[in-house]
C-alpha cells in the first residue's frame, strides 16, 4: 500500500511538470506567433484562434500522453490480468495513431495556410476569393485539405477517445479510492493490533510483577520453614536431653526407694531380733556395696 500511494504521488509530480512544460510551450508559441503577426485586429483574431485550436491539440496530445503514461505505470504496478493490459494498450495505440493523423492533417493545413502572405489574403476583395474559391486551375484548389466526412469521423473518434479517457480515469480514481479505504481499513485493523499488543505487554509486565512478588514471598516462607525446622531440631534435643535426665533420676530415685525399704525392713528386724538383723543387714546389697 505505501508502494502505491508513493506511485500516485510520483504521478501527480509528473503531471505537474509536464502541467508546466504545457504552459511553457503555449506561451513560446503565442510569443512566436505575434512576433511573426504584425497584422490588424482581425487578421491576428484569426492568427490566434488558430493557434488557439492548435495548442487545443497540442493539450490534448499531452493530456493523453500523460494519461498512457499514467496507465501504463498503474498497470505495471497493479497485478491485473494479461488480456486486459494488451487489450488496452491496444486502444491507447488506436487512438493515438487517430490523434497523430488529426495533429499531422491540421499542422499540414496550418503551414499551407501560413506560407501564403495574410496581408494580401485580408487585403483581396471578396469577388477574388470567390474566383480563387471557384477557380479549377488555381493551385489552391488542390491544397491537401481534409474532407469533411473524415474530419467529423475524426472527430468522433476523438471525442470517443476523449469518452474513453474519462471512463479510464473514473475507473481508475474508482479502484484509487477502493485502495485508499482498504488503507483505511488496514489501518483501523492495524491501531486495533497494535492496542492489544500494548494491552497485552502491559499485562505481561503486571504479571511479571505478580511473579516477582510471589517469588519473594515463597522465598520468606522457605526462609521461615527452615527457621522452624532449626527450632524444632532444638527443641527435641532438649526434650531428649530432659528425657535422659528424667530417665536417670528416675532410676536414682528408684534405687533410693528400695535401700529406703531396705532400711526400714533391716529396722524392723533389728526390733525383733538383733542377730537377724545383722545378718539381713550384711547381706543387702547396699551394706555389700559399702563394704
Amino acid at each position: 500500500m505505501e508502494r502505491i500511494k508513493k506511485l500516485l504521488e510520483e504521478r501527480d509530480d509528473e503531471l505537474k511538470i509536464k502541467e508546466e512544460e504545457v504552459i511553457k510551450l503555449k506561451d513560446s508559441k503565442n510569443r512566436k506567433n505575434q512576433a511573426k503577426a504584425g497584422l490588424s485586429y482581425d487578421d491576428r483574431t484569426g492568427i490566434n484562434e488558430a493557434n488557439l485550436e492548435s495548442e487545443h491539440d497540442q493539450d490534448s496530445k499531452n493530456e493523453s500522453e500523460l494519461g498512457d503514461i499514467m496507465m501504463e505505470r498503474y498497470f505495471s504496478s497493479v497485478p491485473l490480468a494479461h488480456s486486459q493490459v494488451s487489450v488496452v494498450n491496444e486502444s491507447f495505440e488506436h487512438h493515438r495513431q487517430l490523434e497523430i493523423s488529426v495533429d499531422y492533417s491540421f499542422e499540414l493545413n496550418s503551414e499551407l495556410l501560413e506560407d501564403e502572405p495574410l496581408f494580401s489574403i485580408s487585403n483581396r476583395p471578396l469577388e477574388e476569393n470567390e474566383e480563387n474559391l471557384h477557380n479549377t486551375s488555381s493551385p489552391q484548389c488542390f491544397l491537401p485539405v481534409a474532407d469533411d466526412g473524415d474530419i467529423l469521423e475524426m472527430s468522433k473518434l476523438s471525442e470517443q477517445h476523449y469518452e474513453d479517457t474519462d471512463l479510464e480515469k473514473e475507473l481508475l480514481n474508482q479502484q484509487c479510492g477502493e485502495l485508499r479505504e482498504e488503507l483505511a481499513l488496514k489501518d483501523r485493523d492495524l491501531n486495533v493490533l497494535m492496542e492489544e499488543v500494548v494491552k497485552g505487554a502491559e499485562d505481561l509486565e503486571e504479571a511479571r510483577s505478580r511473579w516477582a512478588q510471589v517469588t519473594e514471598e515463597l522465598r520468606q516462607a522457605l526462609w521461615e520453614l527452615e527457621e522452624e525446622k532449626e527450632r524444632r531440631r532444638h527443641v527435641e534435643e532438649e526434650m531428649n536431653l530432659k528425657a535422659h535426665d528424667y530417665d536417670n533420676l528416675k532410676n536414682k530415685l528408684s534405687a533410693l526407694t528400695e535401700e529406703k525399704e531396705n532400711e526400714n525392713a533391716i529396722m524392723l528386724m533389728e526390733k525383733e531380733s538383733p542377730e537377724t538383723a545383722v545378718l539381713a543387714s550384711d547381706s543387702s546389697p547396699w551394706r555389700r556395696e559399702m563394704k
